[in-house]
């Protein structure tokens, strides 16, 4: 998946007061922030495996995709509030 955002010349230039390579720190923002919400689903599925008494299998990624926790969107659509 191919994430693009675009910014304005002023928030451009914001960041680079801080950021040297704005593509290459959203990027790493992007993949440390899936990593670690990776290991929270891990091992709050592993948990529920191992309270359920099942057997646990497969590597960190394939649980993770086998885990049957909502996206946000689906959350939003499902636990949406009748205003």
């Amino acid at each position: 998946m191919d994430v693009k955002s675009t910014i304005s010349d002023a928030q451009k230039k914001a960041l680079e007061t801080e950021i040297e390579d704005i593509n290459a720190w959203f990027e790493n923002w992007v993949h440390h922030r899936a990593n670690m919400l990776i290991d929270e689903i891990f091992q709050q599925e592993v948990q529920r495996l191992i309270d359920d008494g099942q057997t646990i299998s497969g590597t960190k990624d394939e649980i993770v995709l086998a885990s049957p926790i909502l996206s946000a969107a689906e959350r939003n659509k499902k636990y949406k509030l009748p205003y």
